[in-house]
C-alpha cells in the first residue's frame, strides 16, 4: 500500500516507556539514581490534535510487565517529515522525520506510582519507508517528574523503536499502527521517596539495642502488607551468627532468652503476604549482661 500521498508531510510516531527487566541503584546522601532497561509494545492511532497547527499527532496506549510489575500508560506524539533521505534496517531508502513534541505518563500498577516524560523538538529521529509503512525511531527523551517513588524525578531514556504505520485508502489524516521498543533509563530521584500504594515490607525492631536484660521481645508488628491482609512471620538467626533461644519465631513479637556471657546477636525477620510476596529485615542486639 503506497503511503506517500496519504501521510503527507507529517506523521505521529510515539515512544512510550515501560518499567521492567533490570534495575540497580546508586545512592548519594540526597538522591538515588536508578538505571534500568525496558521493553514494550505500543498501539497508536490518529488524535484530533497537533502541537504546531500542521500535520497530525498520534495518541498511544500501552501495557506491559517488568521487574516492577504490570504497567499501563498513554501519551501523544507528533513527528514531522524533513524530506531528507535515510536508510532502513533492511537496506531500503526511507524519508527522515524529526520529533515535533511528545508527552506521556506511565503508571506502575503494583505501586500506583507515575513517571512523566517529555520529548522536545528534534529529540527523536525517525526513518519511514513510505512504500511499506515501516519505520524506525531513536533518540533521547527527558524524564520530568512523577509521583510516589518518582516524585521529583529527573533524567532521560534512550529509545530504540521500530514499528508499522497503516493508513486506510483515501485518507490523508487517519492513521494507526503499532511498535516495539527498547528503552535504557537513567532516572534520579530524591532519596527516601516512598511508593504511592502500601508495599509488603518487613520492619524488624528494636534497632541498635544494647541490653543487659536476660530476656527481650523482638517486634515485627510495624511490617506492612501490600494488600492489607494478614502477614506470616518467620524470625531466624542467620548462618554464622551466635545461637540463642528464640521463642515464638513465627509470630510478630517473639521472645529472646540470652545465655550467660556477652555477645552480639543478629536476627532476621521475613514476612510474606497472601500473594506470596516476601520481604526481609535484620536487627542486631548487643547483650552486655553477665
Amino acid at each position: 500500500m503506497r503511503l506517500a500521498k496519504s501521510i503527507g508531510g507529517s506523521v505521529g510516531l510515539v515512544v512510550l516507556s515501560l518499567m521492567g527487566s533490570t534495575m540497580y541503584g546508586q545512592t548519594t546522601p540526597a538522591t538515588t539514581t536508578l538505571k534500568f532497561v525496558t521493553t514494550n509494545t505500543t498501539t497508536f492511532g490518529s488524535a484530533p490534535f497537533n502541537f504546531t497547527g500542521d500535520g497530525v499527532a498520534n495518541f498511544a496506549w500501552y501495557t506491559g510487565t517488568g521487574e516492577l510489575g504490570r504497567v499501563t500508560g498513554q501519551g501523544i506524539s507528533q513527528t514531522n517529515i524533513t524530506g531528507r533521505a535515510c536508510r532502513m534496517p533492511d537496506g531500503t531508502t526511507g524519508v527522515e522525520g524529526k520529533l515535533t513534541d511528545h508527552v506521556a505518563v506511565t503508571r506502575f500498577e503494583d505501586t500506583g506510582d507515575l513517571l512523566y516524560e517529555r520529548g522536545k523538538p528534534g529529540d527523536l529521529t525517525a526513518c519511514l519507508n513510505f512504500q511499506t509503512g515501516a519505520f524506525i525511531e531513536g533518540g533521547t527523551v527527558s524524564i520530568i517528574g512523577g509521583t510516589g517513588r518518582f516524585k521529583g524525578a529527573t533524567g532521560s531514556y534512550v529509545a530504540e523503536q521500530e514499528g508499522q504505520i497503516l493508513v486506510p485508502p483515501g485518507s490523508d489524516k487517519l492513521q494507526f499502527g503499532y511498535a516495539t521498543a527498547k528503552y535504557t533509563f537513567t532516572v534520579t530521584v530524591p532519596a527516601g521517596n516512598r511508593t504511592t500504594l502500601p508495599q509488603t515490607a518487613a520492619v524488624a525492631g528494636p534497632k541498635e539495642l544494647s541490653t543487659s536484660s536476660p530476656s527481650i521481645q523482638l517486634d515485627g508488628s510495624r511490617s506492612t502488607s501490600a494488600d492489607g491482609k494478614a502477614l506470616t512471620y518467620q524470625w531466624t538467626i542467620p548462618q554464622g551468627a551466635p545461637s540463642v533461644a528464640l521463642l515464638g519465631g513465627n509470630t510478630s513479637t517473639p521472645v529472646v532468652q540470652f545465655p550467660r556471657g556477652r555477645a552480639t546477636y543478629t536476627f532476621q525477620l521475613t514476612v510474606t503476604d497472601t500473594a506470596g510476596k516476601s520481604s526481609t529485615d535484620f536487627i542486631v542486639v548487643e547483650y552486655v549482661g553477665n
